[in-house]
């Protein structure tokens, strides 16, 4: 289900914070703060024109998000195409991504993953980009007072030449703390608008007692945003071109940003983007033609955003994978699921966490990774060698998970074209085994003794 509503704005904001804002905060004086009007105009005050841009995004070094998109507005008719890829460890790439077009009050969504299906929504005319909030007209508002007071910068740093070429180059030691602040203060706004966390509200940041490592989450994307307390911007390089009026057309650059965790001090986050703006004045955004797209109306869906019946149905299918897998279906008293482009994120835990886990389920409800947060798996204890750990039992074994696969997900276990034993591992009285299928990167743990259950699955599939 594309919420066409909450993605715009949220994936928007984001990319104003991240990118433009950004590319802005070091500009010299008052110049700074004029540029950084430019920015926000362009996003909240432009009625016609097209963007189009690139990034790559990495943590500590390893890509894990590639993006594209254009977005073009006309009036209260716009068009947005944004294309994801996510690395898998096989070097294949995990692609989803959606369309939006708006035609007034109409709007119609197609997603990747859902290529002969689309959605409509009713939602209120929008003429630009970005529609401002109270919050972000404060955040805006908070930037243009935050630059004007950055002392002026030299030309190596910072340069704006005749003909509208500017050039940026920042170290860590050249960026105030109040930038960094409005950063931070700008990305949890972003995280509002895009999870929908407390309606029209600044969104409250990650409390140390809730936080967990970074390994605990499926995602990085997801672990970034509830380890995170402070974003720091430690390096910026960027170039840039602007018309004769002042607006961009053109920017290049790297950002690298200190992920501050409550419990893993300070992760590397690196931004490479390039973008462009164009058609000022001359951006043309038809109405929407479903024959021309080869589309057919969806069924079932909520048109507006994913509702509460519809997350209810996600958590359920949550505990019922998770009771198949051989856990206690009654102590999963805390279930949330959060809706990720084409997939939708679970977490399933009981009152005192000594039980915790992360399930990753498509729109259809079909399992894509799950993974028990509290196993006593431990890698540095794997035990490769083990006689008690018969062919007998490790043949058993596979025939319950292909039960299993079964169970939860009709075909699944066809993926499969055979389980290798990896690793045994042994914690007190509990015994597990790693099941690998090289051929197409599926990787299981699974407990043998006292009892059997699935502790971790993770079988790469295609979204697109």
């Amino acid at each position: 289900m594309l919420d066409m509503k909450r993605t715009r704005a949220g994936a928007l904001i984001l990319t104003l914070v991240l990118i433009l804002g950004s590319l802005s905060t070091s500009y010299a004086d008052e110049t700074a703060a004029q540029i950084f009007d430019e920015a926000a105009l362009l996003l909240t005050g432009t009625e016609n024109v097209t963007l189009a841009g690139k990034a790559t995004f990495s943590l500590d070094g390893e890509t894990f998000k590639y993006v594209e998109t254009t977005y073009a507005q006309d009036g209260v008719n716009s068009k947005w195409v944004l294309n994801l890829a996510s690395p898998r460890r096989d070097g294949s790439l995990r692609e989803n991504g959606f369309t939006v077009i708006a035609n007034d009050r109409n709007k119609y969504g197609m997603e990747v993953c859902r290529p002969d299906t689309f959605v409509m929504a009713d939602d209120n005319p929008q003429t630009v980009i970005l529609r401002t909030s109270t919050e972000l007209k404060q955040l805006i508002s908070l930037g243009h007072h935050v630059l004007a007071q950055i002392p002026t910068m030299p030309e190596d740093v910072f340069s704006l030449s005749d003909d509208k070429n500017l050039m940026i180059r920042l170290e860590e030691e050249q960026i105030p703390d109040s930038v960094s602040n409005l950063l931070s203060l700008g990305i949890w706004l972003a995280v509002q608008r895009t999870m929908d966390i407390a309606g029209d509200s600044i969104a409250t940041p990650p409390y140390p007692e809730e936080a967990r490592s970074m390994e605990d989450y499926i995602t990085p994307t997801q672990a970034i945003i509830d380890t995170t307390e402070k974003y720091e911007l430690k390096q910026l390089s960027v170039d840039a071109r602007m018309d004769e009026e002042g607006r961009f057309t053109e920017v290049n650059g790297n950002l690298r940003i200190g992920l501050h965790t409550f419990l893993e001090g300070v992760h590397d986050l690196q931004v490479s983007f390039s973008g462009q703006a164009m058609d000022y004045g001359t951006t043309t955004v038809a109405e929407f033609d479903p024959e021309e797209y080869g589309f057919k109306l969806g069924n079932g869906y909520n048109l507006l955003q994913p509702d509460a019946a519809s997350m209810k149905w996600y958590k359920n299918r949550a505990k019922f994978i998770l009771g198949e897998a051989g856990f206690d279906y009654n102590m999963m008293t805390y279930v949330e699921a959060e809706q990720e482009g084409s997939e939708v994120f679970v977490t399933l835990r009981n009152e005192d966490y000594s039980f915790y886990a992360n399930c990753l389920l498509d729109l259809e409800g079909g399992l894509v990774e799950f993974r028990n947060m509290t196993t006593p798996w431990k890698e540095e204890k794997i035990v490769h060698e083990r006689e008690d750990i018969t062919d007998d039992m490790i043949e058993e074994s596979c025939k319950k998970l292909n039960r299993y696969l079964e169970t939860v997900q009709t075909g699944l276990s066809n993926m499969i074209n055979g389980y290798m034993l990896d690793a045994v591992f042994q914690e007190n009285e509990q015994t597990f085994v790693r099941l690998v299928d090289s051929t197409i990167q599926a990787v299981f743990v699974i407990q043998l003794t006292p009892e059997w259950r699935v502790d971790m699955l993770d079988i790469p599939r295609s979204n697109g």
